[in-house]
């Protein structure tokens, strides 16, 4: 039962303009995906969030090798920048990079010389404050990953061995063990068969450790009257 609503506390955003955005993908095409996707976003549902929230959520995610920094003053101009980028314009503000290692630590404490430390993977200490708000997540390539066909992982089948024996109530085995006047054939026979089977395919076949071969008993021929 939901007695309440959740409602996020009010904090005001403690940085003022300019505002950073950074944005980062493993790859170029991943970093053009989520460029569009958080301009639409912006152009969208996200158009009256605050700017400051924006940066001061945006800092917290895992940076990757292809990267975007934005300097910006508010949604609109954000999303004008994201739009330009991906139209091939140039901008002072928008600054781009692709890292393999860590560079010194930033020194400046401006919001562009922020950005440009961040896109060469400078460590960065983004300024404080602003709400954390809900923005477009990380736009995976939707690769389907299946598994090997089955017959390709398969090991090759183990050839079993196999054989034949004939059996009739005149085998001395059978015709020497009856119950209740019926043949039947010893337990202790069905042992000796499968090891027959096992040394016509050229098995090996030993004795368990303490155990005797079974031995048929001859055959006993009914007792008749006088």
């Amino acid at each position: 039962m939901i007695l309440e609503e959740y409602v996020s506390p009010t904090q005001p955003p403690a940085q003022e303009p300019p505002y950073v955005c950074v944005l980062s993908a493993r790859d170029a095409e991943r970093l053009d995906a989520h460029i569009a996707r958080t301009a639409e976003f912006l152009r969208g549902e996200g158009r009256d969030t605050h700017p400051a929230a924006i940066a001061a959520t945006l800092c917290t995610r895992e940076p990757m090798a292809h990267r975007l920094a934005v300097v910006f003053d508010a949604v609109d101009d954000l999303a004008d920048a994201l739009e330009g980028h991906l139209a091939g314009a140039d901008s002072p503000r928008v600054m781009t990079g692709t890292v393999s290692r860590s560079a010194a630590p930033a020194t400046g404490r401006s919001a562009p010389e922020l950005a440009a430390a961040w896109v060469r993977a400078a460590h960065v200490v983004w300024p404080g404050g602003g709400p954390r708000v809900s923005l477009p997540g990380y736009p995976f390539a939707r690769e389907r990953c299946w598994l090997p066909a089955a017959d390709a992982v398969r090991r090759p089948p183990v050839t079993e061995p196999r054989g034949e024996v004939v059996l009739s109530t005149d085998t001395p085995v059978i015709a020497g063990h009856r119950v209740q006047g019926r043949a039947l054939l010893p337990a202790l026979a069905y042992p000796d068969l499968i090891a027959k089977v096992f040394r016509d395919h050229g098995y090996a076949v030993e004795p368990a450790d303490g155990a005797r071969p079974h031995r048929a008993a001859p055959a006993r021929r009914p007792p008749t009257g006088p």
